[in-house]
């Protein structure tokens, strides 16, 4: 609760709690609608100029195109095979010794 001592975090909070008492409001008044979410999101994307939202799959494409994917070929697991080594040498030396 040590947040809330700090006059900004308090502000920040109140903030968020207006936002969603209004929503509840509207959501009393209206139900449940998703296109006025979706209204809200076109409107704050409008106001972000220079930004257009896409989904993975177009994400993808323009990296593909512009050379940005590319298949790496991953390391082998060299450590399991050493301690597997170190294994067997501890083995060998283990018999060795009775």
């Amino acid at each position: 609760m040590a947040y809330f001592d700090s006059p900004k975090n308090r502000a920040i909070w109140n903030k968020e709690l207006d936002g969603l008492r209004a929503e509840r409001a509207r959501r009393e008044e209206n139900g449940f609608k998703p296109e006025a979410a979706d209204k809200q999101f076109k409107q704050q994307s409008a106001e972000r100029p220079g930004r257009r939202r896409i989904n993975l799959e177009q994400l993808e494409a323009i990296e593909r195109e512009a050379g940005g994917i590319r298949r790496v070929r991953r390391p082998v697991r060299e450590r399991a095979k050493t301690m597997e080594r170190e294994h067997v040498n501890q083995a060998e030396k283990s018999g060795r010794t009775m």
